[in-house]
């Protein structure tokens, strides 16, 4: 397989976010009551955070 390490990096931190950080958001809303708006940009400051981690530790040679 000769992707390009951005996809590797795009894609595990896609499906980490989607598996381990989004339902944590979403578990605060059902359990804390907060707002959406808090979950939205908690939820996208951990995407970002992923993206970056991934995209450097991809690139890292």
């Amino acid at each position: 397989m000769d992707d390009v390490p951005s996809v590797y990096a795009l894609n595990s931190a896609l499906w980490t976010w989607l598996g381990f950080f989004l339902p944590l958001q979403i578990e605060r809303v059902a359990w804390e009551q907060r707002k959406w708006g808090l979950v939205v940009i908690n939820s996208s400051f951990d995407l970002v955070r992923l993206l970056s981690f991934s995209f450097i530790l991809s690139y890292w040679q």
